[in-house]
């Protein structure tokens, strides 16, 4: 599932006790097309635009090469295609994972009746990953 951007946005601004680097990337249910990217070291937190999920880009655009394609095989969901969170924590004590998974999947969108079309309209406070 997706994240709902207001709740993520709301989990990015806060203190990560313990955290020392986060980094991966993220589907927002708002931008169904786009992989989000977070990065962070120290108190330096940043997200963006990291490009375009395999998913939304035409097939007949994927690599034509049987490696990279066994090598996606994994995350290529039959509805969603490659859409997914893969976020890492890195810490010291006193980061609690447990915490920071349960906070997280409190940012993710209701699973019950989830569809792009219902969700591309919720509030959207990240800056916009698209040119002027």
């Amino acid at each position: 599932r997706p994240f709902n951007p207001a709740l993520l946005q709301k989990f990015v601004s806060k203190s990560w006790p313990g955290v020392v680097r986060a980094k991966g990337f993220f589907w927002l249910a708002t931008r169904p097309n786009y992989v989000g990217e977070l990065s962070q070291a120290g108190a330096l937190v940043r997200t963006g635009r990291r490009g375009m999920w395999w998913a939304a880009v035409p097939q007949q655009r994927w690599p034509d090469d049987p490696e990279w394609r066994a090598s996606m095989a994994p995350y290529l969901d039959p509805v969603w295609g490659d859409r997914r969170q893969e976020l890492v924590f890195i810490g010291t004590d006193p980061m609690d994972e447990s915490a920071i998974r349960r906070e997280l999947d409190a940012c993710l969108v209701p699973a019950k009746g989830f569809t792009p079309d219902r969700w591309t309209s919720l509030p959207d406070p990240f800056p916009s990953w698209t040119a002027a």
